[in-house]
């Protein structure tokens, strides 16, 4: 099992939404969200690509990886490989977070 953020969908608002806890997901439960985010990927393909692409940014996803994507993959393909490398985008911040200790800037800073 990995530790993971768990993230849930929302239609109307965002790709997804991150919730606070940390949950452990197993092989199978990681492929069913993933499964999850290709499908509102995949919708968002059909209906708004320019959103997609919003989202896909304020991710994080490198551009240099969207660009592989786009340029080798068939559109059959594209929502499971794009579905994956906002995936492991969402590992990747994960890790991150969990490595890199930020300091406190005091209560000026606070909101």
């Amino acid at each position: 099992m990995i530790e993971i953020v768990k993230f849930y969908f929302l239609k109307n608002c965002s790709l997804f939404m991150e919730l606070s806890e940390l949950v452990k997901i197993d092989q199978r439960d990681e492929a069913s969200v993933l499964s999850e985010i290709e499908n509102r990927v995949q919708e968002l393909l059909d209906k708004d690509p320019a959103l997609l692409f919003s989202y896909m940014y304020r991710l994080d996803v490198e551009e240099q990886e969207l660009k592989q994507i786009l340029s080798t993959s068939s559109e059959s393909g594209l929502a499971t490989l794009l579905a994956k490398a906002i995936w492991e985008r969402q590992k990747k911040r994960l890790q991150w977070k969990k490595n890199v200790q930020v300091k406190d800037l005091g209560e000026e800073w606070s909101f």
